[in-house]
């Protein structure tokens, strides 16, 4: 029987890793998309697809530009998530092969990842509660 994937998901600020930190000290192991994702765009043919399309692999500068641009998100997206994705299914993989009791999957918007397969039950946490 393979572990329970949680998927938890939110705005920036909400929890995430709040919550993330809790599971994993009851033993959860942690997949954190962002992380995969910042170490995918240092891969020498990643990072020359972003100075390629952007002129700058600089993560603020890059942060500036597809923030203010909805076009320059996509393309930042569209070079960066897959190699993301199979980097987290083989994440999960390792975590199922190390018999951990869970896997949990932190991730701003599980919509670019088409990994919604992989997990089970989706928290969203939230700051404004009791607001």
């Amino acid at each position: 029987m393979r572990p329970l994937r949680i998927g938890i998901t939110g705005p920036i600020g909400c929890g995430k890793s709040t919550v993330s930190g809790m599971l994993a000290e009851l033993g959860a192991a942690v997949i954190d998309a962002d992380e995969v994702a910042r170490a995918v765009r240092q891969e020498p043919e990643i990072e020359r697809q972003i100075l390629d399309r952007f002129g700058t692999a600089d993560p603020a500068s890059l942060a500036r530009t597809v923030f203010a641009d909805a076009a320059a998100m996509r393309d930042l997206e569209a070079i960066i998530h897959p190699a993301v994705r199979p980097r987290i299914l083989a994440a999960i993989d390792a975590a199922e092969d190390r018999r951990a009791p869970a896997v949990v999957i932190e991730v701003l918007n599980f919509a670019p990842y088409p990994i919604g397969q992989a997990r089970d039950p989706c928290p969203n946490p939230r700051s404004d509660v009791g607001d």
